[in-house]
């Protein structure tokens, strides 16, 4: 039976609800699930939570997203301790890969996708771009909106560029970094401007321009931009924090 949510951390306990209900419902591969609002009101939750423990969930191949067509089961609910996310996460903790190697693999995979979304983007992906855009131009300098948006652009791509293997990729990658978000903003002496945030909303504004008018090449060339940026500002981000601790040593 499904209950709201209270504590916790959120989209961990959606996954779990949600698999939950699979099991209890004995449903198989190919079953559909209800809708990401009928989770919503069930679980008291907001429905972007919901869209990101789907998005979680079809990272680690449980469910599967066909736009417009809803959400399916893809395989049985257990999830392997030996999946791609648990290497990178591993990776990760022991110093093997960095954030900067990460976002040099975004950048690989999400040029890729977004010349893709701008080629197969159905009228309900254009229409969650759209509305993206709204909440961009809407932004109020909320860096916690900032994050939000950012994440829900990246997903929409990903889910868009109907490549269900580079989604996967990408899901298991954007929810590494949800997860261990110390590592992508360390204890930098620098904070967030205003004027990085500006920043932000102007590339994701291109981005979402380029898909709308269906170019892909420039969508290919605004993502490749976007995460250039992104890539330099962690390097910088990780200089100055390697640059702090050596001085609280001496």
């Amino acid at each position: 039976m499904l209950e709201p949510i209270k504590t916790g951390k959120l989209y961990e306990l959606i996954m779990e609800r949600i698999s939950d209900y699979i099991d209890d419902n004995q449903l198989k591969p190919g079953d559909r699930i209800p809708s990401e609002r009928a989770f919503a009101t069930k679980l008291s939750v907001s429905r972007s939570s919901v869209r990101q423990a789907i998005s979680a969930l079809s990272a680690q191949g449980i469910v599967k997203v066909a736009q417009g067509d809803g959400t399916f089961v893809a395989k049985h609910t257990h999830i392997s301790k030996d999946s791609f996310y648990e290497k990178l996460k591993d990776s990760l903790e022991q110093g093997e890969i960095t954030p900067v190697e990460i976002t040099e693999v975004r950048e690989y995979i999400e040029c890729e996708m977004a010349r893709l979304c701008a080629l197969r983007a159905t009228d309900i992906i254009l229409q969650r771009l759209k509305a993206l855009e709204i909440r961009i131009k809407n932004f109020d300098a909320d860096a916690d909106s900032l994050n939000s948006i950012n994440n829900d652009l990246h997903v929409t791509i990903a889910f868009g560029s109907e490549n269900t293997i580079l989604d996967m990729i990408l899901m298991s990658i954007l929810h590494l970094m949800h997860d261990n978000v110390a590592y992508w903003i360390p204890d930098s002496p620098t904070p967030p401007s205003q004027l990085d945030r500006e920043k932000q909303k102007y590339e994701h504004e291109q981005i979402i321009e380029a898909i709308l008018k269906k170019d892909e090449s420039l969508s290919h060339f605004y993502m490749q931009k976007h995460l250039k940026n992104m890539k330099k500002e962690l390097a910088i981000l990780s200089d100055e924090t390697n640059a702090t601790k050596k001085k609280v040593r001496q």
